[in-house]
Order: C-alpha cells, then structure tokens, then sequence
C-alpha cells in the first residue's frame, strides 16, 4: 500500500515514475538490477525510492550515482510514546518483538527505554529480514508470542511491531489462555488505514502509511539546497 500511495505522491508532483519489483535470488543481489543501471546511465532515471530495501540491497544500493531515499523503519510512528510508557510503568516484565531498525537495535526498544522503561535483553525478539522475508508474518508472530509467552516467568506486558505480526500474537495469548489486559497487556502496531480484527483490548501504536508516503516524496523530489 505503501508502494501505491508513493505513485500517487509522484503523480500529483507530475513527476514520471517507474516500478521495478527485484525478484533476484538473493546472490545476485550484489549489484543494482540491469535494467534499472541501464536507466540510470541513458539518464531516464535521475533518483530512486525505495520501498523495501533488505540488508544485502544496502551496499549496490547506497552506490547509485543518482539521488536516492528508502523508507526506513524508524520513520513510522506517528503517535508519542508517553502514553504507551506510562501504561506499561506498572509492569514489571515487558517483552518487546519487533523488526530490527538496524543491526542488533529496535527504534522501539530505543523509545521505550528513552522513555524509561526497563527491558531486559532476554526479552527482547529483534527480528532479522532473514526472519521475515518471503516468510509468513502471522506465523512469525504466532511463534515468538508462544516464546516469549511459554517462559518460566512470562511477561505482564508484550509489545509487537509491525502490524502484520498481530493475529498470530492474538492466536497465541488466547490459546494460552492469558487474560487482556489483566495478565498481559498488549501493545500492537496498527497502520490506521489496514483495519485487522482485534478479539482482545489492547493499546495501539498508530503510524499513518499517508504520512510515510509523503515524506517519502519528498525526500526524493525536493530541489538540492543551494550551498552558502
């Protein structure tokens, strides 16, 4: 959805644009795709946005001779993160599964602890885009909710991010039989244009996919500032 909104942001910019979806095994990932250099250099193409840009894009990628922008997963919450910290100040075993923002760090660990809250590294489930891609996300999200949550002590508190992680955290909390929000509370990322079924009270952490195309825009079409 992401991808889409982007081409309507083009459009009303009247900026021209091409899609390219890379297919490539992961082993020929070590250089941009043929036809997209061959854009590059004829000179059809003066920028690049990308959408998703896993691990192994990064280095070909950040070499384009052009400019360039990706959307990075830290630009996603909209909402603040008081509220969510101080519903979780009570808690005393907060277990976060989230995507990596970069390697071995969450930007929502990072809030949460810049917001004071205390999360041990046990609890901790940073996901790898060896994790996720070409993988079923409500079954990753069913998985690491049963791991965290078949702990010897289980946490009172699980955070999850992103939102297509969500029905398989529900299918496992209800399947083990935890009480929302009186034995666990729940904090769920939720892209407020993508409605999912929530059979449980929980807190949400809004991002607007809007709000993301249009910085993503802008970040791509905005003129060069002029040097002093």
């Amino acid at each position: 959805m992401v991808q889409e909104l982007l081409c309507r942001k083009f459009t009303e910019r009247s900026c021209k644009y091409v899609i390219w979806n890379d297919y490539r095994p992961e082993e020929e990932h070590t250089k941009p795709p043929e036809e997209m250099m061959r854009a590059i250099v004829s000179g059809e193409v003066q920028a690049v946005a990308a959408v998703l840009l896993r691990d192994y894009d990064k280095k070909w990628f950040f070499s384009l001779p052009i400019k360039k922008t990706f959307l990075m997963i830290d630009r996603f919450p909209e909402s603040g993160w008081e509220p969510i910290a101080n519903a979780l100040r009570g808690r005393k075993q907060i277990a976060v599964i989230a995507s990596e923002s970069e390697k071995g760090h969450s930007f929502v660990v990072d809030s949460l602890l810049n917001a004071g809250i205390r999360i041990l590294p046990q609890r901790r489930r940073l996901l790898t885009s060896n994790d996720y891609i070409g993988k079923d996300w409500i079954e990753i999200g069913y998985r690491f909710a049963k791991e965290q949550l078949s702990a010897k002590t289980p946490p009172d508190a699980l955070v999850v991010y992103p939102d297509n992680m969500a029905p398989g955290v529900f299918y496992a909390v209800q399947e083990m039989g935890f009480r929302v929000p009186e034995d666990l509370l729940l904090v769920i990322h939720r892209n407020v244009e993508l409605d999912y079924f929530c059979p449980v009270p929980v807190f949400h952490l809004d991002t607007k996919l809007e709000h993301i195309a249009e910085r993503l825009a802008d970040s791509i079409t905005s003129a060069p500032r002029k040097k002093e």
